[in-house]
Parts: structure tokens; sequence; C-alpha cells
């Protein structure tokens, strides 16, 4: 399944609209209408996206996922029964400095959605 068709799927599983989600994440409807199409998408659309939707990175991101030097998401096909994974000419230290800052975005996500499920338990037990 494309990026794009994921990200489509999430978003019209959510109480949004395409143009609800386009305007915060700063593109017009019609360009978020072109990226349900696509494979590869920049990076900080996708994290925007997440933030809104309330999802994790890894919810869209698979095995055969990569992030080129770009910025750029791109998605390996499945070719027959082998996986291949899209060449993005090594890992390099812009790569990795991409991946961490994922990695360092979804943490804060979680630990600001745990932060708030505590205080929802404690709400409820003062009850």
């Amino acid at each position: 399944m494309l990026l794009g068709e994921k990200v489509k799927q999430a978003i019209s599983a959510s109480p949004f609209k395409t143009e609800d989600i386009a305007e915060e994440i700063g593109i017009t409807p019609n360009n978020l209408y072109r990226i349900y199409k696509k494979d590869s998408f920049e990076i900080k659309y996708l994290l925007k996206i997440c933030e809104k939707l309330e999802l994790p990175v890894t919810y869209f991101l698979g095995e055969g996922t990569s992030i080129s030097n770009s910025g750029q998401m791109q998605v390996a096909h499945q070719v027959g029964k082998n996986r291949q994974q899209v060449s993005t000419g090594g890992e390099d230290v812009s790569e990795l400095r991409h991946q961490l800052e994922i990695c360092q975005l979804e943490r804060a996500n979680l630990e600001q959605r745990l932060k708030d499920k505590e205080e929802l338990i404690e709400v409820l037990r003062s009850k």
C-alpha cells in the first residue's frame, strides 16, 4: 500500500476533513490529495499529520521505509515474494539525524500522551 494511501485512510478514520489537515500542515487540499497518490513525500508533512491525528510515526512507517537526505519518505515495493529496499546512497550522518529527530518527536508525543492519561486517571480517582 502506498504511503499516501495510509495517510488517506488515517485521515478518513479521523474526525478531521482533508481540508482541515491540509490547512494544519500548511498545504492546499489539492496538494494533500496529490500526496494520497504518492509513495514518497516530505517527512515534515508526515510529522505534522501524525501530530494532528495523534498517531505515532510508526503507524505509517513499516518494513522497507527509508528517509532520504532531502527528507523524502520512500517505501519499498514488494516484487514477487521478495522485499527490496529503496536505496538512498547509504546511511550518512544527515539521514541518521533525520531518523533521530523522528524518534525524538515520537517519544515526546508518547510522553505527552502518557502524562495526559496519568492526569485523567488522577481526576477519575478523585471523584
